[in-house]
C-alpha cells in the first residue's frame, strides 16, 4: 500500500511537472494557476480524451503514470487499472530485460519508432506502431503515442496470402487454401465457399472446412439459410445468436452455431455468381476486421470462380462433343480435328480458313461459309469456299437493321412464323428442299424475303449460329444445289462444335483487339518520336540560322563602331565586354543547336556524331568514353542514324545517372546486312526489377526505337561487373519512317 500510495504521489507530481512544461515556458510564481494555463490544462486533457491514439505517460521504470480513453479502448482496461500496471505486463513482443535495454536505449538516442504487439485484458493481443519521446525531469519519463495497426497488419497478411496463392500452394486448391487461411485468420470453425446454381436459389459448395478438416462438396438450398441473406450484399453479418434468426437451418442448428460471416462473389460483369460464409460457435470478437479481410478476398475468389467455371464450360462442352463422337465413329477425326485446330492456331484467318476445310471434310455440301457479325450489326463472310463471285457480290455484307432474309433472323434468334417449322431447338436453320420457302421475287414477299440462296438454286441450306456465352458471334452457312444435303444429324453435329467454335471466335477478338491497341500505342510512339526529332531540328536550324545571325551581326556592327571609335579607351572597353558577351552567346547556341540535333549527324553521318557524343559525355560526367568502330567510313539511312544516335544517347544518360561507372565503351559494327552498337559500362550492372520496372521509360524508348527500325535490343547486366546494350537493327528491313 506504501508503495502504491508513493508511486501516486509521484506519479501527481510528474503529471503537474508536465502540464506545466507543457504549457507554460516560465513556472507559476504561485501555487494556484492563473486562468489562461487552467484552460490550457483543460484543453490538454481534452485532446488526450478525444485522441484516435493512445498516450502514455511512463518513468524510466516502465511504470504508468498516465494514459488517455483511446489506450483504455484498446487494451479493455480502465484508466485506474492501467495505473497500477507496468509496461512488461502489457507488452507481449519484448521480455522484461528487453524492456528495460529499450527504455534505456530511448532515454540515450532521445526517441524511437517502433512496432510491437500488446496483451489486452482479456489476454488476446493485437498490434501497436509506439512513438516515444523522452524528457529527463524528475529521473526521466517517456512520453508515447500507440496507435493499433492490428487491422492494418492483417490486411497486408491477407494481401500477401493471396499473392503466393495463385490457382493453389503447395499441390492445394486455391479454394480449399482460402477456406483454410479463413477459417484460421477469423477464428471460425467452418467455412465453405460455394458457387451458385441455376437459378441462384441453390449453391454447389467448392471447399468446406469445418472443425480442422475438409468435407465433401454438396448442393443445398439457400432458402432458411442466412447465405441467401448474403447473395446481393457486399457483406452480410451476424456477429451473435445467428440461430435465432434461421431456426430452420440443420447445419448452423448441428455445429451449435452462435456468429455468422459472409460475402458475396461478382463476376465482372456485376452478376453474384458465388459467395464465401463463415461460422463460429462463439461470437464474432472483430466485426470490422473479418469484413475487411472478407472483402480483400472476395475479388479474387470471384476472379478464380469465374475463371473455373469458363473452364467447367469448356470442359463440359468437350465431354458433350466426345460423348456424341464416341456414339458416331464417323465424327471422331472431325472432332479431334477441330479440337487440334483449336489449340494450334494462332490467326483467326488461318483458324477460319482452316475451320472452312474441316467443314467441308464433314459434310458433303459444296458451298461453305462462316459469317461473322460485328458490333455495328453487319454480317460479313470471314471465310468462304464454293459460293460464285455473283453470290458474294450480293451476299457479302448484310445488315441486321435493314436487311430481311435467313441469316439476320437466325443471328438475332428471332424467326419468323414461317421459320419455325425448320428450326432445331438450338436455335438453327435447316432446310433440305428450299423449293418450299418463298423466294424474293414472289408476289408479295420482296419485302419479307430477299431469297438470294434460293434465287441461286441452293436446295439444301443450313444457317448455324455461333453463340460465345450469350452472345452471337456469326454463323455456320451451308448450301448445295443438291436436295437433301444438311440432315438433322449434321445440323446437331455441327451445333454440338459451335462452343468450341464461338470461345476459338471470342479468343482471336480479345487478341486482336489487345494487337490492335498495341500496334496503335506502337504508331503513336513512333509518331511522337518523329514528331519530336522534326521539332528539335527545326527549332536548332531556327536557332542557328536567325538568333545566330542576328547575334554575328551585332558582331560585325560592334567591331564597325570599335574601329572608328578606337580612340575612346572607355567605348572600347565596353565593345569589348559587349562583344565576348556575344561570343559567349553564339557558343551557347552552338551548343544547343547541337544538343537538340548535332549538325555532324546530318552532315558528317553517324560515326562522326557518336565521336562527338562520346566528347561530350566525358566532358560532362567525368566517365571515360571510348569508342570502338569499323575502319571503312559507312553511311546509314537517315533514320536508322538517327534512331541509334538517340538510343546511345539514352544509354550513356541511364549510365551517367544509375550505373556507378568509371567507364563505358561504345562498339559499332556492320554484320552482314546488319548494324550493330553495343554500349558497355564497367558499373554495378542493371537488375531484372529494373528492366521489368514500370518507371524505366529511357529502356521502353530504346526498344521502341529499335522495334519501329525492325530490330531487337538485348540488355544484360552482372552484379558489380556492368550492362551491355546491344541494338541490332537490319538495313534492308527497317519499319521506321521517323528519324
Amino acid at each position: 500500500m506504501k508503495d502504491r500510495k508513493s508511486r501516486a504521489d509521484r506519479a501527481g507530481s510528474l503529471k503537474r511537472l508536465v502540464k506545466k512544461k507543457i504549457h507554460s515556458s516560465r513556472p507559476p510564481k504561485k501555487e494556484t494557476l492563473s486562468p489562461e494555463l487552467v484552460q490550457r490544462e483543460e484543453l490538454h486533457q481534452t485532446i488526450l480524451r478525444t485522441a484516435m491514439d493512445g498516450f502514455w505517460l511512463v518513468d524510466a521504470q516502465g511504470r504508468l503514470l498516465e494514459v488517455n480513453e483511446a489506450y483504455c479502448r484498446m487494451s479493455g482496461y480502465s484508466e485506474k487499472e492501467l495505473l497500477t500496471l507496468s509496461v512488461p505486463i502489457l507488452e507481449a513482443a519484448e521480455s522484461a530485460g528487453d524492456i528495460t535495454a529499450h527504455i534505456q536505449k530511448i532515454m540515450t538516442q532521445g526517441d524511437d519508432r517502433f512496432e510491437s504487439r500488446h496483451r489486452r485484458k482479456d489476454g488476446s493481443i493485437f498490434d501497436v506502431e509506439v512513438s516515444v519521446k523522452y524528457q529527463s525531469v524528475e529521473g526521466g519519463w517517456l512520453v508515447a503515442f500507440l496507435r493499433d495497426i492490428t487491422e492494418l497488419k492483417r490486411a497486408a497478411e491477407t494481401q500477401a496470402f493471396l499473392a503466393r496463392t495463385s490457382s493453389g500452394t503447395a499441390g492445394e486448391p486455391f479454394f480449399e487454401a482460402l477456406a483454410r487461411y479463413l477459417a484460421q485468420d477469423l477464428g471460425m470453425d467452418f467455412v465453405c465457399i460455394d458457387r451458385l446454381e441455376g437459378d441462384g436459389l441453390h449453391a454447389r459448395t467448392v471447399a468446406v472446412w469445418c472443425d480442422g478438416k475438409f468435407e465433401d462438396n454438396v448442393t443445398y438450398a439457400l432458402k432458411d439459410t442466412p447465405c441467401a441473406e448474403v447473395v446481393g450484399q457486399t457483406v452480410c453479418c451476424f456477429p451473435a445468436s445467428v440461430c435465432k434468426f434461421f431456426p430452420r437451418d440443420s447445419v448452423l442448428r448441428d455445429l451449435r452455431a452462435e456468429s455468422y460471416i459472409g460475402s458475396t462473389l461478382w463476376s465482372h460483369t456485376g452478376q453474384p455468381i458465388g459467395l464465401i460464409a463463415a461460422i463460429g460457435r462463439s461470437s464474432l470478437k472483430n466485426r470490422s476486421q473479418a469484413e475487411t479481410t472478407l472483402k480483400l478476398v472476395s475479388e479474387r475468389a470471384a476472379g478464380e470462380l469465374e475463371r473455373q467455371q469458363v473452364e467447367e464450360s469448356l470442359r463440359r462442352a468437350k465431354e458433350d462433343l466426345e460423348a456424341r463422337v464416341l456414339e458416331r465413329t464417323r465424327d471422331l477425326t472431325a472432332t479431334n480435328d477441330l479440337l487440334n485446330l483449336f489449340s494450334h492456331t494462332f490467326l483467326r484467318r488461318e483458324y477460319l480458313e482452316a475451320l472452312i476445310k474441316l467443314l467441308g471434310k464433314w459434310c458433303s455440301c459444296t458451298s461453305v461459309g462462316i459469317r461473322e457479325l460485328d458490333e455495328k450489326g453487319d454480317i460479313t463472310y470471314g471465310a468462304y469456299e464454293g459460293f460464285s463471285a455473283e453470290f458474294m457480290e450480293q451476299e457479302h455484307c448484310l445488315s441486321m437493321k435493314k436487311d430481311r432474309c435467313i441469316c439476320p433472323r437466325v443471328l438475332a434468334g428471332k424467326p419468323d412464323a414461317f421459320d419455325l417449322s425448320f428450326m432445331t431447338a438450338g436455335g438453327s436453320f435447316y432446310c433440305n428442299d428450299t423449293a418450299c420457302l418463298p423466294s424474293g421475287k414472289a408476289k408479295g414477299m420482296k419485302k419479307m424475303f430477299r431469297g438470294v440462296c434460293v434465287d441461286h438454286k441452293c436446295a439444301s441450306l443450313a444457317v448455324i449460329p455461333i453463340r460465345y456465352r450469350e452472345r452471337t458471334l456469326g454463323a455456320i452457312h451451308l448450301a448445295d444445289r443438291k436436295k437433301g444435303q444438311v440432315p438433322l444429324s449434321l445440323v446437331h453435329f455441327v451445333e454440338s462444335m459451335t462452343p468450341l467454335i464461338g470461345e476459338a471466335l471470342y479468343r482471336f477478338s480479345v487478341e486482336e483487339a489487345f494487337m490492335t491497341s498495341r500496334q496503335q500505342l506502337r504508331e503513336l510512339s513512333g509518331h511522337l518520336l518523329a514528331a519530336r526529332e522534326e521539332e528539335r531540328t527545326k527549332v536548332a536550324r531556327e536557332i542557328h540560322d536567325e538568333l545566330g545571325q542576328i547575334l554575328t551581326a551585332a558582331m560585325i556592327e560592334l567591331a564597325a563602331i570599335r574601329s572608328k571609335y578606337k580612340k575612346q579607351q572607355l567605348l572600347v572597353r565596353k565593345i569589348v565586354s559587349v562583344s565576348d558577351l556575344l561570343d559567349n552567346a553564339v557558343r551557347d547556341i552552338q551548343r544547343i543547336c547541337s544538343e537538340l540535333r548535332p549538325r555532324l549527324l546530318d552532315h558528317l553521318g553517324l560515326r562522326a556524331a557518336l565521336e562527338w557524343e562520346a566528347g561530350q559525355f566525358s566532358k560532362r560526367s567525368g566517365i571515360t568514353c571510348s569508342l570502338e568502330m569499323p575502319p571503312e567510313r559507312t553511311f546509314f539511312p537517315a533514320e536508322v542514324a538517327t534512331s541509334l544516335f538517340r538510343i546511345c544517347q539514352e544509354a550513356l544518360t541511364n549510365v551517367a545517372r544509375h550505373a556507378g561507372a568509371t567507364a563505358v565503351t561504345i562498339r559499332l559494327a556492320l554484320e552482314g546486312g546488319t548494324v550493330v552498337i553495343a554500349i558497355t559500362d564497367n558499373g554495378r550492372g542493371i537488375s531484372r526489377e529494373k528492366l521489368s520496372g514500370k518507371k524505366s521509360f529511357g529502356i521502353m524508348g530504346i526498344h521502341e526505337r529499335t522495334y519501329d527500325l525492325g530490330g531487337t535490343v538485348t540488355i544484360k547486366g552482372i552484379r558489380n561487373k556492368g550492362t551491355t546494350v546491344t541494338v541490332k537493327v537490319p538495313l534492308r528491313d527497317t519499319r521506321g519512317k521517323h528519324a
